[in-house]
């Protein structure tokens, strides 16, 4: 007992006697480096694998592939088109169908759907709307011819053409365009016209036809012809007093008949007279045929007057065919010639026709 506190006291002493020890600061302490565990390596991405176009087959030798066209030809197998892949544009429809076509309305200004009339004016511009790439026929006076050039200001848009001697067709290519269109016809009358191109998704009922009326300046084809202005067709006539009678009409089954037709086809003594006016210089004149009976006979033509405008034949009251080509006009004789007007007596005579 005494030796275990003898040691208990002997502890105690040499505690107290041991110096004091310094506080310890913990940033002091040395810091032991811990190796962190090492990364798997990345691997690259993948390479996506793309699929590998098919190489075409090699062709066969030229010779040997004419000879195996030749032989399928020969059997009518002249191969396939891909035609859906390759031009699309060809073949797909192009949905643009007008479909104011199928159950048609009048527009304002219209006399029935698709037509407009017109009354002509020196002064007035004609309005038309024109289905795109469909066109518009334009209808002058019977009597009037389209002379050329037609003035259009804007080609590129829209194409002008004369389809017959008194009827036009405009055509624009361009939806939401326009043009000033002018036309000169042969009795010095301008017809003036401005014309829109409309898409086929238009809510107004195109004109498809435009119908121009006038009343003609001289005698009306396929009336009673007349000698109004005759003499002044003729370069330098003299006045004289024979009068020249007029007893005929003529009518023709189809407009390119009007090519052939006369001016004015009168009678002076033993002879008919057919004028061709200022066309006579560059028509193909007709034959001319005296009917009588329902017999056709040829007859005995001269030419007269100013550029040959003057076809006399030595037969009277007769009716006549004139034929050229597939073109007929039928001369129908009057039986009851009527008396000259007192200006045809001052203007139609022998001496103002011919230059003897």
């Amino acid at each position: 007992m005494k030796m275990a506190a003898m040691k208990r006291v002997l502890l105690f002493t040499s505690l107290l006697a041991a110096p004091a020890t310094a506080a310890v600061d913990p940033l002091q302490l040395p810091v032991r480096s811990v190796a962190a565990p090492a990364a798997a390596p990345i691997a690259p991405p993948a390479t996506l694998q793309q699929p590998q176009a098919e190489r075409p087959p090699i062709p066969p030798p030229l010779i040997e592939s004419t000879a195996r066209q030749i032989e399928a030809q020969s059997r009518g197998d002249y191969g396939a088109m891909d035609r859906l892949t390759q031009l699309p544009s060809s073949v797909l429809p192009t949905g643009s169908i007008n479909r104011q076509f199928d159950h048609p309305n009048a527009a304002r200004g219209q006399v029935q759907p698709f037509v407009v009339r017109f009354s002509w004016d020196p002064m007035l511009v004609m309005q038309l709307r024109t289905p795109v790439n469909l066109g518009t026929r334009i209808y002058l006076p019977d009597w009037e011819r389209v002379q050329e050039p037609i003035w259009n200001t804007k080609p590129w848009s829209f194409e002008v053409a004369k389809i017959a001697p008194s009827k036009l067709m405009v055509i624009g290519h361009a939806a939401g365009d326009d043009t000033m269109v002018t036309v000169v016809g042969s009795s010095g009358n301008t017809y003036t016209f401005y014309v829109r191109a409309e898409g086929f998704n238009a809510n107004t009922t195109p004109d498809a036809i435009a119908v121009v009326e006038a009343s003609s300046p001289g005698p009306t084809p396929g009336s009673s012809l007349t000698p109004s202005n005759f003499a002044p067709s003729i370069k330098g006539a003299p006045p004289a007093a024979e009068p020249l009678d007029f007893p005929y009409r003529w009518y023709v089954k189809q407009d390119s008949d009007r090519d052939i037709a006369p001016d004015r086809v009168f009678r002076l003594g033993p002879y008919t007279y057919f004028d061709f006016g200022t066309r006579a210089a560059t028509m193909t004149k007709p034959a001319i045929y005296a009917v009588v009976d329902g017999v056709e006979t040829l007859a005995n033509v001269e030419t007269k007057g100013e550029n040959g405008q003057l076809m006399r034949v030595d037969v009277v009251e007769s009716d006549f065919a004139l034929k050229s080509g597939d073109r007929t006009v039928c001369v129908k004789y009057e039986r009851a010639p009527r008396a000259p007007a007192p200006q045809e007596a001052q203007r139609g005579t022998l001496a103002a026709l011919f230059k003897w």
